[in-house]
């Protein structure tokens, strides 16, 4: 990505070329499609492991052995699986029909090109911003051009694509990720078999020093599937939040003494534009 921003950058001839210089390269970009199937490929295989941990792990809690062949088979975890191997596992299952797995899929593709569309917009604006910073300092187009290649100034770490400081596209990623594995959960423990069986959900944290406070509120409570404040309160509420919702059933409600919580918390809120239930991007 920055090679090819240096490469266009070397046509500038002042500060009014920077829209032009920028634009060429951001075009090229939303033309690439590797990094809408990157996107495409962890958002949706993230979506069937949130299905799987459902639907396998917190299912097999109430029966023993299967708890134990479930726990036999994370020698090999289902997210760091290769992504045609983690599809031919899932699929294998059965654990949604074909028609309903194909629309899934269709829709994590298209996912993949709205998200590629964000990412590509945001860097569009940053990368203005750094040429223009770039230039102030009175550098040459051979020096601007140097200057993206080498990435060492901060003006071009900001872009957050330098294989060095890639922060930014690992924060694309991760958030599609979390966003994705909280919405294949969000899918499984609504079916309504899972939720006749485990009708219950559990706020559960990371636990560590990390976890912001409003979260950490919320660790421990318990929801009951298919309620408002289910969804209100329904993981990712955030971005790198590490947060989930386990399911629960009657039994174990009992058992363990949970009290359920009805209705939002009074001064407990997602961040601002984390407020619904997750789901695959889409316009």
């Amino acid at each position: 990505m920055l090679d090819l921003l240096a490469a266009h950058a070397r046509s500038l001839r002042g500060p009014s070329d920077i829209d032009e210089v920028v634009g060429r390269w951001a075009d090229q970009l939303q033309a690439d499609d590797r990094l809408a199937g990157l996107l495409y490929r962890t958002s949706f295989q993230a979506a069937l492991g949130g299905q799987l941990m459902v639907r396998e792990v917190e299912l097999a809690e109430d029966d023993d052995s299967a708890a134990r062949a479930v726990v036999s088979r994370r020698e090999s975890p289902f997210l760091a699986m290769p992504f045609d191997d983690a599809v031919a596992f899932f699929r294998a299952k059965r654990l949604i029909s074909e028609e309903e797995f194909d629309a899934l899929r269709d829709r994590y593709r298209e996912g993949g090109f709205i998200a590629r569309r964000l990412a590509t917009d945001r860097l569009r604006e940053v990368a203005r911003t750094s040429i223009a910073r770039l230039l102030e300092q009175d550098l040459t187009t051979d020096e601007v051009y140097e200057a993206i290649r080498a990435a060492e100034r901060d003006e071009v770490r900001a872009l957050g694509i330098a294989p060095a400081s890639p922060h930014y596209l690992e924060t694309v990623v991760r958030t599609n990720v979390a966003t994705s594995y909280g919405a294949g959960r969000w899918q499984a423990v609504n079916d309504p078999d899972v939720a006749a069986l485990r009708p219950f959900l559990r706020y559960v944290t990371a636990g560590d020093e990390a976890v912001r406070p409003m979260h950490r509120a919320l660790h421990g409570r318990v929801f009951r599937t298919g309620t408002e404040e289910a969804a209100y309160y329904a993981p990712p509420l955030g971005y790198r939040c590490r947060c989930s919702m386990t399911t629960i059933s009657p039994r174990q409600f009992e058992a363990r003494g949970y009290v359920l919580t009805e209705g939002r918390i009074d001064g407990v809120t997602p961040d601002a534009g984390w407020e619904s239930a997750p789901g695959p991007l889409t316009d």
